[in-house]
């Protein structure tokens, strides 16, 4: 049974933790969620692991403006999740931190985050949706700023991403993505609504994807 690790904020309800307990319980994901990890002690996704009895770790950045103090707290906490929950995945599901290049180097290859917004190909500057329409990455956007920034822009539609997770922000290779369409009278909270519950999809597509299931 494969092992994840799903890394959270205090920045929602955590939801998307939700649906990936709902699918390794129904089965429609043949894993296991052996840890959820916050920086926040009042994440409220930190209480749905609890409620089913998923361990957990809190582990907060004290110091998020010194460079010297996120790559020693980067390489504290991998050792700590790759020593106590051996991943075989971690999952950025609402997470709010960018993982520090040393925290990285213990998980090759094994960290995806979902993110808020629409991510292109490495190298690109838009996304295609239609033959006439162009979306602008919001890669760097984290939560529903991503979503602001698509409604300040004025764009027809945005989405989410779920993408590797690499040294450079948002530019590791994306597995899977949503198009959800703005509609006229819509707000940024009436949105993501409707969005939330296609990341939930893509997301357990994207692991099913990640471990060939």
């Amino acid at each position: 049974m494969k092992q994840i690790c799903v890394f959270l904020s205090n920045k929602g309800q955590g939801s998307n933790l939700q649906a990936l307990i709902d699918a390794c319980k129904s089965g429609v994901l043949k894993a296991n969620i052996c840890a959820v990890v916050s920086d926040v002690a009042d994440a409220y996704g930190l209480e749905r692991a609890k409620k089913n009895k998923i361990p957990t770790l809190v582990f907060p950045l004290k110091n998020r403006l010194d460079a010297q103090a996120r790559k020693n707290w980067g390489l504290e906490l991998g050792k700590k999740v790759k020593k106590k929950f051996k991943p075989d995945l971690i999952i950025l599901a609402g997470w709010m931190l960018i993982l520090p290049k040393a925290f990285l180097e213990l998980f090759p290859n094994k960290v995806i985050n979902l993110h808020p917004g629409l991510i292109p190909d490495k190298g690109q500057k838009f996304i295609k949706i239609k033959k006439n329409i162009k979306i602008p990455s919001f890669a760097g956007k984290m939560a529903n700023d991503a979503i602001k920034e698509a409604f300040k822009l004025g764009v027809p539609a945005s989405g989410s991403t779920v993408h590797m997770v690499s040294p450079i922000v948002d530019e590791g290779r994306v597995l899977k993505r949503t198009i959800e369409y703005i509609r006229k009278h819509d707000t940024v909270e009436s949105y993501y609504q409707r969005l939330k519950k296609k990341e939930h999809k893509i997301l357990i597509e994207a692991i099913k994807l990640f471990f060939n299931q």
